[in-house]
């Protein structure tokens, strides 16, 4: 039972701080001037979440180190790959599947999920270091309200 209030709790957590770091996106504009939606929109990044809808986590997670290295500084690519180890254990567990919802026992937390350790570490990491680069973005400008909001992502 405990390990379902820590999931449901963690779950909630994600989700508000998703819908709550969007909606902040949505309020203000970016630093640069540019509209904070249209500096989401990174076709490199979007190319593997669409790898990560078909099932294709080997090959997201490519895409997102490559656009890394091209793009050292910017904590989206590091809440992107997060993003995709997050789907990646999801799919695996079954989340993302009706019969998930539709089994009471396993929504409720009576089937207690076992997570994949290997996806542990790097999740976390890939966190850490997105906070840790939006951290010091802000620090160099404090009006830049995208990095304020992959900071507390």
């Amino acid at each position: 039972m405990r390990l379902s209030l820590t999931r449901s709790c963690v779950c909630s957590l994600l989700c508000s701080a998703l819908a709550g770091g969007l909606l902040d996106v949505r309020a203000a504009p970016a630093a640069s001037g540019q509209n904070a939606l249209e500096a989401l929109h990174v076709p490199e990044l979007e190319a593997g979440f669409h790898l990560l809808y078909e099932l294709k986590p080997e090959e997201a997670h490519k895409q997102f180190e490559a656009w890394q290295k091209s793009h050292p500084q910017d904590p989206l690519g590091s809440a992107s790959e997060a993003a995709a180890y997050l789907f990646e254990e999801c799919y695996r567990q079954g989340v993302l599947t009706s019969e998930f919802f539709l089994d009471d026992k396993r929504f409720l937390g009576q089937i207690p999920l076992k997570p994949d350790p290997k996806l542990r570490a790097p999740f976390f990491a890939s966190v850490k270091q997105a906070q840790d680069l939006a951290l010091l973005r802000l620090k160099a400008h404090p009006e830049d309200t995208l990095a304020n909001c992959k900071a507390r992502v």
